[in-house]
């Protein structure tokens, strides 16, 4: 009998960062997007405060479940000298146990330039009829 698989979950985000985002953020946002072989280049100590980082997987919800053998990932930050800010575009596929999704997009809000309500990617997951839209939460 064939093994059922777990659920995944598709995230897609294009998403530009404030002007002055926060030189910790950026650290944590670099090691998320790095890759896989790297050792932690941050200590638990000066993580941020928030849900997403009280699980000890934190640190790979950027990859895909596939890029555990590729040991790189398909999304990317990008600084653009020509605006003076990060860009950050994030294709990733993963199971999502703990809500890592919802809880890395609950973090990182405070430091996405949007408006209130502005649209910034979707997700799916597996089993849905159709792609979960998502917004800008905080203003």
């Amino acid at each position: 009998m064939p093994r059922k698989s777990k659920p995944r979950t598709k995230l897609k985000l294009d998403i530009k960062l404030i002007f002055d985002v926060p030189e910790d953020v950026l650290k944590v946002l670099r090691q998320m997007l790095g890759n896989a072989l790297n050792e932690r280049q941050i200590d638990e100590y000066d993580l941020p405060i928030h849900e997403l980082f009280e699980d000890p997987s934190w640190e790979y919800v950027l990859k895909d479940n596939r890029e555990c053998l590729v040991a790189e990932s398909a999304s990317v930050m990008r600084y653009d000298h020509d605006d003076g800010q990060y860009f950050l575009n994030i294709q990733t596929e993963k199971h999502n146990y703990n809500n890592e999704v919802e809880r890395f997009v609950d973090w990182i809000d405070p430091y996405v330039d949007a408006f209130y309500g502005e649209y910034l990617g979707y997700k799916i997951r597996d089993g849905d009829d159709g792609k979960t839209p998502l917004f800008k939460e905080r203003s």
